[in-house]
């Protein structure tokens, strides 16, 4: 029980360290904010009759007012300042990634479409859990569709792959699955309930966490990722995120996991200690007794750090989703209540249920890491306004719960007190119906031009670039190489159409570039503030600028943007190159 109010602890600190946002209806000119509001009675069923009467709001701790308050599916008429709101989203939608041509769809300005990414985990789920996963998708996909429900479907191995691009036909989102299914490799790293088994198999504690963590760094890569790449648009967006939840372990569960396969040598050397004392070697008992206290100051030191840095990594998706008004749907793909779940080294029995051992081995039923999972999952989905799907055999139900209810719901709109600080604030909203549940993001954070462009940038790894208004050319070319280093310099050239002081030797621009290999590894991003030198004998006006920089040998894309900051315009690129 303790163990339990310890790991709750944990999540609530994590939680409270989640929260950051904006949603799709913010607007820096106008101030507006808008939050999805669902609210269900004590008979589950969604509240019809809400009033912005009976609606409380606080930013930060203080009161603010409600502007508006309106049904989902039954859209009052805009005011002049929410057309004005609304047709700059429907201009921001344009160039968003993402927001690709939908034959079918419904139209862009209808807010009780749903948008779900259906984020597959592929780093450590076993075959088994995968094939349970893609017949409920599958289910889900054909026997509760739904009008105005767009999905895309995508997987994470290391890195980020589109199955298929947003849809509303499910048998093309079904085709999807099926090619995804053909693509998926073995896992990478063991599932929650089989860590334990990796000691008893003979692996180091370290290596198995050390593993842990680097799957759950590029895994936190991969959400970002995907998150960034919802297209802007009014209605409900949802990441339905497949995992067992390796990733999701936090470093001081899994540092309790470790070292219960160890114990038996603690033990050991802590029974030596008392007979040594008992027989009369008090000086030998000592330094056994420091040896032991040594090791779990060391093991709690390290856990310690290593939790902050985990939270850092929970806190970056969080914050990003609730910035985008985008929900989780975490699915654990090996959930707690799935007591007959096959290992993955055989059908049946699996070495990983409750209660089964292997012949001659012992094990652990890895319910700690998985109540643990459990628990982040909650925590994201709780603070996102989402839900956590946590019986994996009943997952096309629950999904097709979350499209039903995607025309029900409120949208509450009010003025940010904070206008154009580009800081998160926390929400507080309060229901006056008794019983009610309430689900919505638990903060806002409107986003400047500069975060949205690196956004794009990042996203465009991904996706195919058409926004090149300045004719942006990008070259990477290997000048020289030290200590097994490759220095590459960094050529961009632009045409200004619309050029004040064309004949001006030199032009202002901002230039944003991020690179990634080929296991998804991305370099740190570069954002340069620079005089662009006018470039001779060009048949147009043209700009060009270099850096020099190193890396590691090998293949690389490169995503860059450059905005000139005298009209403004921003153009992209996406590189390819093998270094």
């Amino acid at each position: 029980m303790a163990r339990l109010v310890r790991a709750l602890a944990v999540s609530a600190l994590v939680a409270a360290a989640f929260a950051s946002a904006q949603s799709f209806r913010e607007n820096v000119r106008i101030g507006l904010v808008s939050i999805r509001l669902d609210v269900k009675g004590r008979d589950g069923h969604p509240v019809a009759d809400l009033q912005a009467s009976d609606v409380k709001l606080k930013v930060d701790g203080k009161e603010v007012a409600v502007e508006g308050l309106d049904r989902v599916n039954a859209p009052a008429p805009l005011s002049a300042a929410r057309a004005e709101e609304a047709g700059t989203a429907q201009s921001a939608a344009a160039t968003t990634p993402g927001a690709t041509a939908d034959p079918g769809g419904a139209a862009l300005g209808s807010s009780s479409d749903l948008y779900l990414a259906v984020f597959f985990d592929a780093t450590s789920s076993n075959a088994y859990d995968r094939r349970d996963m893609l017949r409920q998708l599958e289910s889900f996909l054909k026997e509760r569709p739904a009008a105005g429900v767009h999905v895309m479907v995508e997987h994470f191995d290391g890195r980020l792959h589109t199955d298929g691009p947003w849809t509303t036909d499910p048998a093309t989102a079904v085709a999807a699955l099926k090619k995804m299914q053909k693509s998926l490799a073995d896992a990478h790293v063991p599932s929650p309930s089989e860590l334990g088994d990796e000691i008893h198999n003979g692996r180091m504690p370290r290596d198995v966490e050390m593993q842990v963590d680097l799957s759950g760094r590029r895994t936190t890569d991969g959400i970002l990722q995907a998150l960034i790449r919802f297209p802007e648009v009014p209605g409900r967006k949802g990441l339905v995120f497949i995992t067992d939840g390796t990733p999701l372990v936090t470093p001081f569960d899994l540092s309790i996991l470790m070292g219960k396969s160890d114990t038996t040598s603690q033990q050991d050397a802590a029974a030596r200690a008392d007979y040594l004392r008992n027989h009369g070697d008090a000086a030998a008992a000592a330094q056994i007794d420091a040896a032991l206290q040594e090791q779990a100051l060391a093991t709690f030191t390290e856990s310690a750090s290593n939790q902050s840095m985990w939270a850092q990594r929970m806190a970056r998706i969080t914050n990003k989703a609730v910035e985008l008004d985008i929900a989780f749907y975490p699915i654990d793909s090996e959930a707690v209540d799935r007591g007959t779940n096959p290992g993955s080294g055989s059908k049946w029995p699996g070495r990983s249920m409750p209660g089964v051992a292997g012949v001659g081995k012992s094990t652990s039923s890895g319910m700690t890491a998985r109540v643990a999972v459990a628990q982040t999952m909650t925590a994201l989905a709780d603070t996102t306004g989402g839900q956590p799907l946590l019986a994996p055999l009943q997952a096309a139900d629950r999904l097709g719960a979350i499209a039903a209810d995607r025309t029900s719901g409120y949208v509450l709109t009010f003025r940010d007190p904070s206008p154009n600080d580009n800081r998160y604030h926390n929400l507080e909203i309060v229901v006056n119906r008794p019983g009610a549940k309430v689900a919505y993001r638990h903060g806002f954070r409107v986003r400047g031009d500069d975060e949205r462009t690196l956004d794009l940038v990042v996203a465009h790894l991904q996706e195919s670039v058409t926004d090149n208004p300045l004719n942006l050319k990008a070259a990477f070319d290997v000048v020289r190489n030290e200590g097994g280093r490759d220095i590459v310099q960094m050529n961009l050239e632009f045409s200004p159409a619309e050029a004040p002081g064309d004949a001006a030797p030199e032009r202002v621009a901002q230039i944003w570039a991020v690179c990634s290999d080929d296991d998804g590894n991305r370099a740190k991003q570069i954002i340069r503030n620079v005089k662009a030198q006018r470039l001779p004998n060009a048949k147009v006006p043209s700009y060009g600028d270099s850096m020099q920089l190193g890396l590691p040998p090998g293949p690389y894309t490169w995503s860059v943007a450059v905005r000139d900051a005298a009209t403004g315009v921003t153009s992209y690129a996406v590189v390819h190159k093998q270094l």
